[in-house]
C-alpha cells in the first residue's frame, strides 16, 4: 500500500514541478501597458483640434499618463528643447518605451505631419478606437487562457484522485501492485503529465502586439 501511495504522490509532485517550471518560463507580454495609449491618442487629437502644433499637443497629452511614462516623455522633450528634431526625440522615446502601439503612434504622427490638422486628428481618433477593440480582444483571449489553465489542473488531478480513492479497496490495490498494474499507472501518469504540460503551454501563448 505504501509503495502505491508513494508512486501516486510522486506523480503528483512531478505535475507540481512541471507547473512551476512552465510558470517560471512564461514570457512577458508587453513591457508598457497598452491600455494607456487610446486615451493618449484622444488627448493628442483633442490638442491638435484645439489648434496646437503636433509637438505641443504631444507633450501636453503625455501629462495625463502615469508618472513612469511622464518621465520618459520628459526626457524626450528635453532632447527636443536642446536641439533634437521632434522626429528624432520621438524615435528615441519609442526605443525607450518598447511599446508596439506607441511605435505605431509615432509612425502615424510622422506620416500625418504633412496633412492638415483635422486629418491628423481624425486618424488619431480612429487609431484609438482600433486600439480599444484590440485590447478588448486580448483581454478576452487571456480570460480563455486562464480557463484553460484551471481545466488543465483539474484534468491532471482527476486521475490521481481516482487512483487514491480506488486504491482503498484491497482487490483494486492488489491489481495496481502487479507489474501490469504498475505499468498501466506509470503510462497513465506519463500521458497525464504530458497533456498537462501541453495545455499549460497553450495557455501561455501571448499576444505580442496590439493596435
Amino acid at each position: 500500500m505504501g509503495s502505491l501511495i508513494g508512486l501516486i504522490f510522486g506523480c503528483g509532485i512531478a505535475l507540481a514541478l512541471g507547473s512551476l517550471n512552465t510558470a517560471g518560463k512564461a514570457p512577458k507580454a508587453i513591457e508598457i501597458p497598452e491600455k494607456y495609449w487610446p486615451q493618449f491618442c484622444d488627448d493628442l487629437s483633442a490638442g491638435i483640434r484645439a489648434g496646437q502644433s503636433i509637438s505641443q499637443a504631444t507633450w501636453q497629452a503625455s501629462e495625463s499618463l502615469p508618472i513612469f511614462l511622464q518621465n520618459s516623455f520628459w526626457q524626450s522633450r528635453k532632447q527636443w528643447e536642446q536641439g533634437a528634431t521632434f522626429a528624432k526625440s520621438l524615435h528615441n522615446l519609442s526605443l525607450d518605451l518598447k511599446s508596439v502601439s506607441f511605435y505605431r503612434i509615432v509612425h502615424l504622427i510622422h506620416t500625418a505631419q504633412n496633412q492638415n490638422a483635422s486629418a491628423v486628428a481624425a486618424l488619431l481618433s480612429e487609431f484609438a478606437q482600433n486600439l480599444r477593440a484590440d485590447i478588448a480582444l486580448v483581454n478576452e483571449i487571456e480570460g480563455k487562457q486562464a480557463v484553460t489553465r484551471v481545466s488543465a489542473r483539474v484534468a491532471a488531478l482527476a486521475p490521481i484522485a481516482v487512483l487514491l480513492l480506488t486504491s482503498s479497496r484491497s482487490t483494486v490495490r492488489n491489481a495496481y501492485l502487479t507489474p501490469t498494474g504498475l505499468l498501466v499507472i506509470a503510462g497513465a501518469m506519463t500521458v497525464t503529465l504530458f497533456s498537462y504540460l501541453m495545455m499549460r503551454k497553450i495557455s501561455q501563448i501571448k499576444v505580442l502586439s496590439v493596435g
